[in-house]
């Protein structure tokens, strides 16, 4: 499982994403994400992904979830700092479709902001 944690960069909210060991924790922090997408006036996020070498299906979901959430509030969210092994995975899932996925943090921003 994963968890997830957040911070505003000039107008655009990057949750961070780790690795995590505690169910409950990791299911009030979903709730949190949900609910930080769902609050903002102009949704404008960033997944990143750095720290993360393997997602479960569940992990997967949830970035499908969020991705949904934010585009009913007619807002953006880009990926970045995917491994590469998690990109190959994306791609055969064909979820590499629904995100914008980029290499680095100003790419990102220019994505969630343009």
């Amino acid at each position: 499982m994963l968890s997830y944690s957040g911070h505003d960069a000039n107008g655009v909210t990057v949750f961070t994403v780790e690795d995590a060991k505690e169910g409950d924790v990791v299911m009030a922090q979903r709730e949190w994400l949900y609910k930080t997408i769902e609050s903002a006036e102009n949704p404008r996020f960033i997944v990143d992904l750095a720290a993360i070498q393997y997602m479960a299906s569940s992990d997967i979901g949830v970035l499908i979830t969020l991705k949904r959430r934010v585009d009913a509030r007619k807002g953006k969210v880009a990926i970045v700092n995917v491994d590469p092994f998690i990109y190959d995975v994306l791609r055969m899932m064909r979820i590499d479709k629904l995100f914008t996925i980029c290499e680095g943090m100003p790419a990102a921003v220019a994505a969630v902001v343009a």
